[in-house]
């Protein structure tokens, strides 16, 4: 699947501010969309150049960002957060400070935004001392973001030199790994599926059809 630059950005944008992506992540994201994104080289190489620090990278993702769907990115944010296992590792004070900063800053929606509060509030009322009140765990933290995470693809970037990889991706065709860390939605019927390496864009439609035995 070719890669959504808008999109992208404005999802490294929202994690970035999230603390759940290095600010050192960012700059080989925008190197690697420069072969395939002539027409926002000048951008990308805004943030190749920005100082590796939260603000300065944001700023330089906003222009690429500004027109991706809100809704979208904190869709595929909830399902980041369930998958990703450095967010997993994260203590139930920091989990429940990524959901706090989710929100009061990002486009959550209303039934998830109580839900992850009642999150808050134990905490709160439990670190206050207050009799009865019990800290939320991390097994009901990870049981939550289960349930609200969406469906999601990702795609698959490595050299296309590597035909070993390739092979093993499309006989095992399991979720991939996490380190491609970006989640889209969903993949409409007529997408183009394409291998995304260093040395050019391979089509696999058929290949993945002649898997399913379409």
């Amino acid at each position: 699947m070719l890669p959504d630059v808008t999109f992208e950005a404005a999802f490294l944008r929202a994690a970035l501010l999230l603390g759940v992506v290095h600010e050192r992540d960012v700059a080989p994201w925008a190197e690697a969309l420069l072969l395939t994104h002539g027409e926002a080289h000048g951008l990308l190489s805004d943030v190749l150049m920005a100082n590796v620090e939260l603000t300065a990278m944001r700023e330089a993702l906003r222009p690429l960002a500004e027109a991706a769907d809100a809704d979208t990115v904190c869709a595929a944010l909830l399902t980041f957060l369930a998958d990703d296992a450095d967010t997993q590792a994260l203590s139930v004070s920091d989990a429940v400070r990524v959901l706090s900063l989710m929100r009061t800053e990002l486009r959550l929606r209303a039934d998830h935004a109580w839900s992850g509060k009642e999150f808050e509030d134990r905490l709160m009322l439990a670190n206050g001392g207050v009799k009865g009140a019990r800290a939320p765990t991390r097994a009901e933290i990870d049981a939550w973001f289960a349930r609200v995470r969406h469906p999601a693809v990702f795609r698959i970037s490595c050299s296309a030199s590597d035909e070993a990889a390739w092979q093993v991706t499309l006989r095992e065709f399991a979720p991939v790994p996490i380190g491609c860390r970006i989640p889209y939605a969903a993949v409409p019927d007529d997408a183009l599926l394409a291998f995304d390496g260093s040395h050019g864009v391979r089509d696999v439609s058929s290949d993945l059809a002649a898997l399913r035995g379409d």
